[in-house]
């Protein structure tokens, strides 16, 4: 396997995993919610997944 698939396969690997974070805190309603601003963020976020 050449080293640009490896790099390839290591980021699409890492962006899953940013994905998979962001669902869960984003998702599931963390006891952060109550930040000013968060709710704005929240809704952006839900739109971009």
């Amino acid at each position: 396997m050449s080293s640009r698939k490896t790099k390839s396969n290591a980021h699409a690997e890492c962006l899953s995993q940013v994905q998979r974070i962001l669902r869960e805190r984003f998702c599931h309603h963390s006891p952060h919610s109550n930040l000013f601003g968060v709710q704005v963020q929240y809704k952006h976020l839900i739109e971009l997944l």
